[in-house]
């Protein structure tokens, strides 16, 4: 045989030998080449080195069941603190029932049996008021500005009078210089001092009202039972009788019964 020929059977023979060779190292249960592929890619990589020639890695699904909480939410949290309120009345009793808010920061609740309750507040300088329902009438608090922290607890007191509230015993509704009286109920200071539907109230205790909004006349109007509040009146149409000033005690009083 000429030496080319050689050549090229030794080349042939070596080249058997390594292919029965790799088949005795993959074994008949092997996968694929393809699939061998597609399970070194998602193989796990060496830590702190590269990832091996070839081998591409792949991301993890993400879980539908996870939702990451957000910066706003871990904000949302952190910003805000307990205000821990109990409301009692000018004799030291507790106050049950009593409506506490901060219309500025939007929060509000009602105290329990204890007088207490607790709000969470958001940070900054918040204005608490506490309101005491008496009949158809509310005694309340002075408004008193808090501190609020960012994190943390505060504690807070209010103070209601411990009399009841009283009033006249008129409703109203707003017109062009003052509040006309739509009704008065029987047996109050309004009905036994002679009032009647139609009547408009310019002044109480000599300052006008034509700029109050009705919350704010009626909250004029309102104090402790027992107190006396000067209303000016005048005639609901121009007759020409000159404002009359009369001298009222306010007095509690319930709503009417229904019939």
């Amino acid at each position: 045989m000429s030496p080319p020929r050689a050549r090229r059977a030794g080349l042939v023979v070596g080249l058997v030998l390594l292919l029965v060779a790799w088949l005795a190292s993959v074994g008949p249960d092997a996968p694929p080449p393809v699939e061998r592929a597609a399970a070194q890619a998602t193989a796990p990589q060496p830590s702190g080195g590269r990832p091996r020639p070839g081998v591409h890695p792949v991301a993890p699904a993400p879980d539908p069941s996870f939702e990451p909480a957000t910066a706003a939410a871990f904000g949302e949290a952190a910003r805000t603190a307990r205000v821990r309120v109990q409301v009692v009345d000018s004799g030291g009793a507790v106050v049950a029932r009593a409506r506490v808010q901060s219309a500025d920061c939007g929060i509000a609740g009602v105290t329990d049996e204890s007088g207490r309750v607790v709000l969470d507040a958001p940070p900054g300088t918040c204005n608490f008021r506490a309101a005491r329902r008496d009949g158809v009438l509310f005694t309340r608090s002075a408004w008193t500005p808090y501190r609020v922290p960012a994190q943390g607890s505060i504690d807070l007191l209010l103070t209601v009078d411990a009399r009841p509230a009283g009033g006249l015993g008129v409703t109203v509704v707003a017109v062009d210089g003052g509040m006309e009286i739509t009704g008065v109920h029987p047996g109050t200071p309004a009905a036994e001092a002679g009032i009647e539907p139609g009547e408009i109230i310019v002044e109480i205790d000599g300052d006008s009202v034509a700029e109050l909004s009705v919350e704010a006349f009626l909250s004029r109007v309102t104090g402790p039972a027992g107190t006396a509040v000067e209303v000016t009146l005048r005639a609901g149409a121009d007759t020409g009788t000159p404002p009359q000033a009369l001298t009222l005690e306010r007095a509690a009083y319930d709503p009417p019964a229904e019939r």
